[in-house]
Formats: structure tokens, sequence, C-alpha cells
């Protein structure tokens, strides 16, 4: 590695679904109410693609709103979490791409107040998920 070039680590990101907190480092990051609720979404959902319009259902709930309002939302998760965080499936929608450190097991989930922790890493896989879906 040349010395001038930092060394790269992993930073630790907690989703705190209780107090509707997101923490990078032992730091609340400050995201909007809609934002949280598309991380908290993407993230209980990370196993598997989530639409747009199910995103929208869960952050905009009975209202209608254009699909603008939910990109805005994404960009500002990037903003915080990197650009490898939330990958964009062209035509289906989005996925949670960090990988989860400490998983907590689903029988003890109901009852942790705080999602497990996930892990920034900046040499993540890029913008493809981790597992391509079944066509």
């Amino acid at each position: 590695m040349n010395s001038t070039q930092p060394e790269r680590r992993k930073a630790r990101v907690q989703i705190r679904s209780a107090e509707r907190l997101l923490v990078i480092d032992d730091k609340p990051a400050k995201i909007g109410a809609r934002a949280f609720d598309v991380l908290q979404a993407l993230f209980e959902r990370r196993d598997r693609v989530v639409t747009k319009n199910e995103l929208l259902d869960l952050a905009w709930p009975g209202l209608v709103v254009e699909e603008h309002n939910l990109q805005v939302q994404i960009s500002t998760l990037r903003r915080f979490l990197g650009s490898r965080a939330i990958a964009t499936i062209p035509g289906r929608g989005y996925r949670w791409t960090l990988d989860v450190e400490n998983s907590v097991a689903p029988a003890a989930a109901a009852s942790a107040p705080d999602a497990p922790a996930a892990s920034l890493d900046s040499d993540a896989r890029g913008n493809l998920p981790a597992r391509l879906p079944e066509l």
C-alpha cells in the first residue's frame, strides 16, 4: 500500500428501530423520517429485491407520491452509507447489499431493540446484489 493513501477500514452501522435512529461508528446520522422508513424496509427485506412500489407503500402508506421521492431518499441513504450499500436492480427495485455482522437469531430478534450491525467496507463488491435473482 502506498504510504500516502489512508488505510481502508470498516465502519460499524446500527439501525435502532425502537429509536428510529441510524448510527454510524457510534455517531447518530441525521436522516429524515422517510429515509429511515426506506432504510428499515430495505434492511428488513435484505434477503431479496424490494420493488419500488413496495418501498413507496412502506415509506408513504396510504399516500400517492412520485417515484422521484423514493430516489431522493435512496440518494440520501447512499450519502451516509456509501454508494455500494444499496444496489439498484434495473426494472425491479432496490436491494440492501451491506454485509451483516453479529446477526440476531429470529427468536431473539423480537426482543432485541436494535437490528444487527452492518459492516461498511470501502472495498465492497460494487453495485451488484450478493445473489443474483432467479430468472
